[in-house]
């Protein structure tokens, strides 16, 4: 989602000199869990998403205040991350031992 997201950005700007926010870079993620090739994705929590391109505004205002680099494309081999904000009305997350910080969580088409 990050790549998606920051080559869109990237090309908004260079073709039409226009920033995106993360709430127009959603809108126009959404219909990509309504296709048959991505369709997986309206399986998943819509909160790694809305995180993912949050972190991507935050990069780039970093970057126009001069406290970073221009953001980069992340590689396969770079280390994964992923962040929730768990919805109590519902059951996503099983915590691990009683004294274990992680958590797992059931991913749609992968057996644990």
């Amino acid at each position: 989602m990050w790549n998606c997201a920051l080559a869109r950005r990237s090309s908004a700007y260079r073709c039409a000199k226009i920033r995106l926010d993360w709430v127009v870079l959603s809108r126009e993620f959404t219909p990509l869990g309504h296709s048959s090739e991505t369709g997986w994705l309206s399986e998943l929590p819509r909160e790694p998403f809305n995180q993912v391109l949050r972190d991507l505004v935050r990069a780039y205002e970093n970057f126009f205040k001069g406290r970073a680099r221009y953001p980069r494309f992340h590689g396969r081999r770079d280390r994964k991350s992923v962040r929730f904000t768990l919805d109590q009305r519902r059951q996503q997350v099983e915590r691990g031992h009683d004294d274990a910080r992680g958590a797992y969580v059931d991913l749609p088409g992968w057996a644990g």
